[in-house]
């Protein structure tokens, strides 16, 4: 997780527009006396296997949690996050407790899952930023 400011309000204002259109928040509450912005959005992201019919099955219960809202820090900030879940099969354990999985995993995961997030987050903001 980290805070990010903005260059500019433009910036800023950017970034909201563009993952979050207001054109339909807008037809809604059209008085000019309302303002429309993103508090907090999450998206998730998951491994999944497409289907003929259009459908998809998640390949496992393993996935990102991507959070963006304005910082609580920074004026014309962002604060990102990314949790990346991993979902415990207790079945498959055998003499190890789920703790001892979790610290486990935590060991050999964390700095590449770290690394992952920085590299989202810094693509994530230029793409929405430069409008690409």
């Amino acid at each position: 997780m980290g805070h990010y400011k903005m260059a500019s309000r433009a910036d800023y204002d950017k970034v909201g527009d563009r993952l979050v259109p207001k054109g339909i928040w807008q037809e809604i509450f059209g008085d000019e006396d309302e303002h429309v912005g993103v508090q907090n959005l999450t998206v998730s992201v998951e491994k999944v296997k497409r289907e003929a019919d259009g459908g998809v099955t998640a390949l496992s219960n393993n996935r990102k949690n991507i959070s963006i809202e304005p910082s609580g820090k920074l004026k014309l900030g962002l604060f990102l996050s990314c949790n990346d879940h991993r979902e415990i099969d207790r079945s498959k354990l055998e003499d190890q407790t789920a703790a001892e999985r979790v610290s486990e995993i935590l060991e050999s995961e964390w700095q590449a899952s770290w690394d992952a997030s920085l590299t989202l987050f810094d693509e994530l903001l230029a793409k929405l930023i430069a409008g690409a």
